[in-house]
C-alpha cells in the first residue's frame, strides 16, 4: 500500500499563486483582444480582404482557445482549494476520532492500566534491548539520545545509584 503526504498549507499557497498566473493570463488575453479582433483591411482588394478574414478566424480561434483554458485553469484553482479544504477536514475528524474522550488536563487519570506504559524509573525497557544492560553513558545524557521531556528524563536520572569515587 501506498501512502500520500500532503501539506495543505502548500496546496493553499500553490492555489493562490495559481490564481495570480490566471489573473495574468486573463490580463494579458483582454490586452490582446482589441488588437486582433478588429483587423482591418490594408487595402479594398481581394488580398486585403482574404488576409482580415483569415486573421480574424485565427483571432476568433485564439479567444475560444483562451476562454477553454480559462476555464481549464478556474477549474483546477478550485480543485486544489477544495483539495486543501478535504485535507484539512480529514486531518481534524482524524485527531477528533483519535482523542475523542481524552482530556489533555487529566490525562494521567484516563489512559486505562492495560495501556500503561513500562515503569518510567527503570529507562533500560525503553533505551535498551530485551535482556541486554544499558550502558552508564546512555543513562547519564538521556537528554541529548532519547528525549527533552523533564517529565521523562527525571526518573531515569534518579533511579540509578551514581558510582563511588574509590578512596585507596
Amino acid at each position: 500500500m501506498s501512502y500520500v503526504i500532503t501539506q495543505p498549507e502548500t496546496l493553499v499557497v500553490a492555489a493562490s499563486e495559481l490564481a495570480g498566473v490566471g489573473s495574468a493570463i486573463n490580463t494579458a488575453t483582454a490586452a490582446a483582444a482589441g488588437p486582433t479582433t478588429s483587423l482591418l483591411a490594408a487595402a479594398a482588394d481581394e488580398v486585403s480582404a482574404a488576409v482580415v478574414k483569415l486573421f480574424g478566424g485565427y483571432s476568433q480561434e485564439f479567444q475560444g482557445l483562451v476562454a477553454q483554458a480559462a476555464a481549464f485553469h478556474d477549474e483546477l484553482t478550485r480543485a486544489l482549494s477544495a483539495a486543501a479544504s478535504a485535507y484539512v477536514d480529514a486531518e481534524v475528524a482524524n485527531m477528533a476520532a483519535a482523542f475523542a474522550g481524552f482530556n489533555v488536563f487529566n490525562a494521567a487519570a484516563q489512559v486505562p492500566a492495560s495501556m500503561a506504559p513500562p515503569n518510567p524509573a527503570n529507562p533500560a525497557l525503553v533505551m535498551g534491548a530485551p535482556e541486554t544492560p544499558c550502558r552508564r553513558r546512555h543513562i547519564s545524557m538521556p537528554s541529548t539520545r532519547y528525549s527533552s521531556s523533564p517529565i521523562i528524563l527525571a526518573p531515569c536520572r534518579s533511579s540509578f545509584p551514581r558510582p563511588k569515587k574509590a578512596t585507596h
